[in-house]
């Protein structure tokens, strides 16, 4: 699925808005998906740039979570943004705080009792 979609994605990028680009490099870094080097090229990080402006908060923390994820557990920099849009990216997730997430809750219910 992942393979099929990193081939269409890197031909479409172009056409690519700022909410479909953030899930798309959300989706890989989730789960880990690192045979995508098509996909996140200079060419990917070209278009994040060229979009700098019209990222939700939402996006920037998702963007922000697949910049950690392709550059610390894949060990690329290609791809990625300037340092500039990338501190964007960590300003709006620094910003969020820490919200447990659902299963969080459940795996911390369950300890507790």
């Amino acid at each position: 699925l992942f393979d099929g979609l990193a081939v269409v994605a890197a031909q479409r990028l172009t056409f690519f808005k700022p909410l479909e680009v953030a899930n798309v490099a959300w989706a890989f870094a989730a789960a880990d998906h690192r045979t995508a080097p098509a996909l996140f090229d200079e060419g990917f990080g070209r278009h994040v740039e060229s979009l700098g402006g019209g990222f939700n908060d939402g996006s920037l923390v998702q963007l922000h979570q697949w910049a950690l994820w392709l550059e610390r557990e894949c060990g690329r920099a290609e791809g990625l943004p300037s340092e500039q849009l990338r501190a964007r990216f960590h300003a709006a997730f620094a910003s969020r705080g820490g919200r447990p997430s659902r299963l969080h809750k459940e795996v911390l219910s369950a300890l507790a009792s």
